[in-house]
């Protein structure tokens, strides 16, 4: 298996857009794994500003080579290193709409993503991407004491024609009240 440094230069264009679309619900600040949560309805949980924490992205025989890659930020240190950008920042609104804002390092929007949100259950989120282009995400999510856990599986982020990549990532809610 190929580790992220062998992949990330010839990927990263692709990576920050294919990223991008992929963490529009990930966000949390630290490294540690939070214990669930129970309680709150799902869907007030999701209502809040949530942080980026860790992503792992797991691309079955990336760009059709035969061989599998894993996209790996542990942390948001990792993620401005080598995106250099800061976490990607979402709100998610009582009225169901979403906002994912991408910063750099200097703190300007580079990329914002917008769009509804549904929880037809406890865990699924369901992302409709509304600007600036239109896409769906379903994702797995579990709700931790101060964040949650994200996947996605199914999808085909290396654009290889195959829906078969897996995408995991630790967010943070940094506020409840949006």
């Amino acid at each position: 298996m190929k580790n992220l440094y062998t992949i990330f230069t010839p990927l990263s264009a692709v990576l920050t857009t294919v990223i991008a679309i992929a963490l529009t619900a990930i966000t949390a600040c630290t490294s540690e794994q939070p214990k669930a949560e129970e309680g709150a309805e799902a869907p007030e949980k999701m209502v809040g500003e949530w942080e980026l924490n860790s992503v792992l992205i797991s691309i079955k025989t990336a760009h059709r080579t035969g061989g599998d890659s894993v996209i790996n930020f542990p942390t948001p240190a990792d993620w401005v290193k080598l995106m250099q950008q800061k976490p990607i920042h979402t709100v998610y609104r009582a009225d169901h709409s979403y906002e994912a804002t991408y910063r750099n390092l200097k703190d300007s929007i580079v990329a914002l993503r917008l769009g509804v949100w549904a929880m037809p259950n406890d865990s699924s989120l369901q992302l409709f991407q509304q600007d600036p282009f239109p896409d769906t995400s379903y994702i797995d999510v579990r709700f931790l004491k101060d964040g949650a856990e994200f996947r996605r599986f199914r999808y085909d982020y290396d654009n290889d024609g195959n829906k078969d990549d897996e995408f995991f990532g630790i967010q943070r809610k940094i506020s409840s009240s949006k």
